[in-house]
């Protein structure tokens, strides 16, 4: 072969090479659409699943109904004179057990109406401030995209979400670990979406404190902007469900 030889290459097709490594490719702002929570994602009237007594509690009342089932057939079973007494503790537990599952029950007895985009954003951080947080009905309160985030993807990790939140704000104050958070909602703002009368995007401010502990002043403070959405129901859903990584510390 002679040095002097000159070969052309031929030239690369760019469609194909960039199919050839579809892996690469990424969204221009290179964040997936789901995970982006300052986004203005496309909400879907008609893809909420209005709250409702049933949606909230059933699983409180199914297992309350499995205790209670329980109670009846191990307490007919030791119904014997010489066993009555393990009869009588079985009934008294049974009971105990039966008070604690109905807590979700009594405390969230009041039916939620949620008639303006202020009363969502409070009654969803509201749901928080109990003993036991009631994490069912805050997944409720959210639309079908607030459902979906980087945070969590369906209700048991929504769930571990905020309890791992709620032990974060604990530990910040230095609280017993059933001590309930307090929040309020400052500085809020609701402005109309041009192009959907049913949509309105929020402004507002969170401040957390714990219960009992709320005059050294908020542990944690979050500057938000969400949107909401107008049910079936007439009432308000919240398209973002999760807070920021990072928050601003009182000084």
């Amino acid at each position: 072969m002679a040095d002097n030889e000159i070969y052309e290459l031929a030239e690369i097709d760019p469609s194909s090479a960039k199919r050839s490594i579809p892996f690469f490719e990424s969204p221009e702002n290179g964040q997936d659409p789901i995970y982006d929570t300052t986004a203005n994602p496309v909400l879907s009237h008609s893809d909420i699943l209005p709250w409702s007594r049933l949606r909230e509690s059933k699983t409180d009342i199914l297992r309350m109904t499995i205790v209670v089932l329980c109670t009846m057939i191990l307490a007919w079973i030791f119904a014997d004179w010489n066993t009555i007494h393990l009869a009588g503790w079985i009934c008294v537990l049974g009971t105990g057990l039966l008070a604690v599952m109905a807590y979700p029950l009594a405390v969230g007895f009041e039916r939620p109406i949620r008639m303006s985009p202020e009363r969502a954003v409070r009654d969803y951080f509201e749901s928080l401030e109990h003993h036991g947080p009631l994490y069912r009905r805050m997944w409720i309160f959210l639309a079908p995209e607030g459902q979906s985030s980087r945070s969590y993807a369906d209700y048991e990790s929504f769930r571990l979400y905020w309890k791992q939140r709620v032990r974060e704000w604990q530990h910040r104050g230095n609280a017993w670990p059933m001590t309930p958070v307090a929040i309020t909602i400052d500085r809020f703002e609701s402005k109309p979406d041009p192009d959907d009368r049913e949509s309105r995007s929020l402004n507002f401010t969170v401040n957390v404190s714990l219960r009992g502990l709320r005059s050294q002043g908020p542990i944690a403070t979050y500057s938000l902007n969400w949107r909401t959405v107008r049910g079936p129901d007439q009432q308000w859903y919240l398209s973002v469900g999760n807070l920021p990584d990072a928050s601003t510390l009182p000084t």
